[in-house]
């Protein structure tokens, strides 16, 4: 693998985390609504 593809490599797993974590956050305040129901 050259130094390129491991830079692209990264940046897409760090696009990745980014992504997950919104996405927990977003279920995190979801279920915070549900639960003040």
């Amino acid at each position: 693998m050259t130094t390129d593809n491991g830079g692209e490599f990264h940046l897409r797993w760090i696009s990745f985390c980014n992504k997950q974590e919104q996405e927990v956050a977003a279920a995190g305040d979801f279920a915070a609504a549900v639960g003040g129901l």
